[in-house]
């Protein structure tokens, strides 16, 4: 079993993807999102692979929760500032987890 973390030092928030581009890798099929964190943090990059469920057009304007207080990782030619929540389903293929209500303020806090 794993141990508990402090769950205080995860800084969730909610973004808006606002600008998605294509890429590939080894065959794979990523899409480069910039997010947009409002004036908590501006905007912030992130590297996904969840085009199987979502075309480009599908994830502009798409509200998401990520992981905003991780060090900068490369995937490829690009690095991911921040990692946007997601799920897998039974193939392994990412679904994204977004807010249940929709208007709720672009780089606010998750409450964990």
């Amino acid at each position: 079993m794993a141990k508990i973390i402090n769950w205080r030092k995860i800084e969730s928030r909610i973004g808006l993807i606002e600008k998605v581009e294509d890429f590939y890798l080894e065959d794979k099929h990523y899409y480069l999102l910039q997010i947009n964190f409002g004036k908590a943090l501006g905007f912030k990059k992130s590297v996904a692979q969840m085009n199987y469920f979502y075309q480009k057009g599908d994830l502009i304007g798409k509200t998401i929760v990520a992981v905003t207080n991780i060090a900068p990782f490369q995937i490829g030619p690009w690095i991911s500032e921040v990692k946007v929540l997601t799920i897998s389903d039974a193939s392994g293929n990412q679904l994204l987890v977004v807010p249940e209500k929709p208007g709720i303020e672009i780089g606010k806090t998750l409450n964990i």
